[in-house]
């Protein structure tokens, strides 16, 4: 959700959905969130789990830590 706000547009949408998993007797959830913001570019994606990557024209601060901590 973090990221959704930082790296979204500006008065963007924001929408977080949450679901059981689907298979059966699975105790899980999925939480999808999605915004309406640049996306990112298919050379950065293979690497957005990786620490310390920063994905290529984003202006917003941080370590690059989070996906990859959220991946673990």
């Amino acid at each position: 959700v973090d990221n959704a706000i930082k790296y979204g547009s500006e008065g963007g949408n924001l929408e977080i959905a949450v679901k059981r998993a689907t298979e059966p007797l699975d105790d899980r959830v999925v939480v999808t969130v999605r915004d309406d913001g640049p996306g990112v570019a298919s050379a950065d994606v293979a690497r957005l789990t990786s620490r310390f990557f920063r994905a290529t024209g984003n202006q917003a601060t941080g370590s690059g830590l989070g996906l990859s901590i959220v991946a673990r």
